[in-house]
């Protein structure tokens, strides 16, 4: 058996390297993980290599074992499972085994969507959901599926004379880093973002900043993550005041389309919070719900802690 600081070295060597060219989603690239871990004390890569699959980690470090926590990745963002070649089912089950044998306190896996789990490892698996657009036919046929309430208000959006623009620029930044903060409350993220968390995702290749822009003044914006497989909607919102009927809608249009000239196959507007206006928002670009497993796991002294003494019964 290697010294585990070799099968360390080892694993974050394959996860640069499958992260590049195996990965459905950016959030499976080591960029993402670096640029937590630089941002965010306590976050480190720890990806664990099993056979055929690595498992792109990040631990929480607390004071060891039951306190740290393990993710993959943070901001519930997904990180599944890298292979080398198509999973075998002795894979899923090498991959799962190692996970519920590992000492720490809680672990969670978001799985990209579209990730076919074996059903006998089903059990383990909580499944979300996330809105997704097909954009495989390119953006003709992605149009034909908004609804008519999600075209009109495109047009409408465009006729008010809104303007989306792409930019990385400073003041850009600092212009949807306000309206961002605007809405925190809502989503409540964990590790909450910082602005030189986004500044340095601006540097990397995947990320692009939309604004949208109404009179010479910046009303909406969404930080895009652009991968071979996916677009990601990963942070967007608007004004609370002053906004054109349609913003938002041309706002993700201009993305869509984007994508769809770079022949992107999807693009995944995330999880709504079990909020239905946002799902009616998300629906009217055509998108439909796909399930996102999840596979959770808490030490069992932590549940035995968490239930605290036993009630005498009366």
């Amino acid at each position: 058996m290697q010294p585990e600081h070799d099968r360390d070295c080892e694993a974050l060597k394959c996860w640069c390297d499958w992260g590049k060219d195996r990965s459905a989603t950016f959030f499976q690239s080591i960029e993402w993980a670096e640029t937590i871990a630089a941002h965010f004390p306590g976050y480190s890569p720890a990806p664990l290599r099993i056979g055929n699959c690595l498992i792109p980690l990040m631990r929480f470090h607390r004071w060891g074992w039951l306190s740290d926590s393990l993710y993959g990745l943070p901001f519930m963002t997904p990180g599944g499972i890298l292979c080398g070649s198509e999973p075998s089912l002795a894979d899923w089950e090498s991959c799962f085994e190692a996970l519920n044998n590992l000492q720490i306190g809680s672990l969670a896996v978001v799985f990209p969507f579209g990730t076919e789990i074996p059903e006998t490892l089903m059990g383990s698996i909580e499944l979300h959901a996330t809105h997704v657009i097909d954009l495989q036919e390119g953006w003709d046929s992605a149009w034909k599926h908004y609804t008519q309430k999600g075209r009109t208000s495109t047009r409408k959006a465009e006729n008010l004379g809104v303007e989306v623009v792409q930019s990385k620029q400073a003041d850009s930044l600092k212009e949807h880093w306000k309206i961002i903060q605007s809405c925190e409350e809502i989503w409540k993220p964990d590790p909450k973002p910082t602005l030189e968390f986004i500044q340095d995702l601006l540097k990397l290749a995947a990320a692009r900043l939309y604004l949208a822009m109404f009179e010479g003044e910046v009303k909406a914006s969404v930080l895009a993550f652009f991968h071979t497989r996916e677009v990601f909607f990963w942070q967007g919102a608007r004004k609370s005041e002053g906004c054109p009927h349609g913003i938002v809608n041309l706002l993700y249009t201009r993305v869509l389309q984007d994508a769809c000239r770079e022949s992107i196959p999807y693009a995944n507007l995330g999880g709504s919070l079990g909020m239905e206006d946002l799902v009616r928002f998300k629906e009217s670009f055509g998108a439909r719900a796909f399930p996102v497993p999840i596979f959770k796991r808490k030490h069992s002294l932590l549940k035995m802690i968490g239930r605290g003494p036993a009630r005498r019964s009366s």
